[in-house]
């Protein structure tokens, strides 16, 4: 699946899961499926918290 992203105001992507890993995505980044009608949090969709839940491991471990 692929994602675009919003930006300010801007619309940008689609994306692949490992080019939204590299671009750091936060969790409060909002995103829309290609297929998707509603834009949300990256962290309310769940292939992307992986993303995260590395970023957070890493934070507790600091």
């Amino acid at each position: 699946m692929e994602y675009y992203i919003k930006v300010g105001d801007e619309k940008r992507g689609p994306y692949s899961l490992n080019e939204l890993a590299e671009r750091n995505l936060e969790a409060t980044t909002l995103v829309i499926p290609t297929d998707g009608t509603e834009w949300v949090q990256a962290n309310q969709i769940e292939e992307l918290r992986t993303l995260f839940e590395n970023k957070e491991s890493t934070n507790e471990a600091a």
